[in-house]
């Protein structure tokens, strides 16, 4: 009886370790894919982490270049108000000693493939050629993009005063 004892111990035993194992295999193997998804969510947050923290080193390097940018973005508009760049060109005409007879209206040209659209202007004014070398010297050293496309003039009044037709471009995006 003492064998049977025994034997009926160890069979109990291993009855029990078996069926405790039967039964926490299943949590085990969850506990394993839950730690499993809990790295990868960890990894997964260390590289948005990372990510983030790139942002923010590229934005505070384009701080640096803000007055740059600004600059940059004055002069390529995103869309161009035509009465402002209408009132633009009146002041820096008489600003320079000009006047304007006459101011073309503003033409919107199609965009090109990079998306810039050219707006042509055409103006009509009366003055020195002084005041035109000075109006020429100003657009070119205008934040504002502005070309000139072309000029004609006439030959000068009894008072000396030329009348030019100058023709010029901006952009915008």
């Amino acid at each position: 009886m003492i064998i049977n004892r025994s034997i009926f111990t160890v069979i109990l035993l291993l009855g029990g370790i078996a069926i405790s194992f039967f039964f926490t295999w299943p949590a085990y193997q969850d506990l394993r894919v839950k730690s499993r998804e809990l790295k990868n969510v960890k990894t997964e947050l260390g590289y948005i982490s990372e990510y983030y923290k790139h942002i923010e080193d590229t934005s505070a390097r384009l701080a640096q270049y803000k007055p740059v940018l600004d600059k940059m973005d004055s002069a390529l508009p995103r869309d161009i108000s035509f009465p402002a760049l209408l009132n633009y060109f009146q002041n820096i005409t008489s600003q320079n000693g000009l006047v304007a007879s006459g101011l073309g209206m503003p033409s919107a040209g199609t965009p090109a493939e990079s998306g810039i659209k050219d707006v042509k202007l055409g103006l009509s004014l009366i003055g020195s050629y002084q005041s035109l070398k000075n109006l020429m010297a100003s657009l070119y050293r205008n934040a504002k993009m502005i070309e000139i496309d072309g000029l004609s003039f006439s030959a000068p009044d009894k008072d000396g005063l030329f009348n030019f037709r100058l023709e010029t471009r901006t952009h915008s995006y």
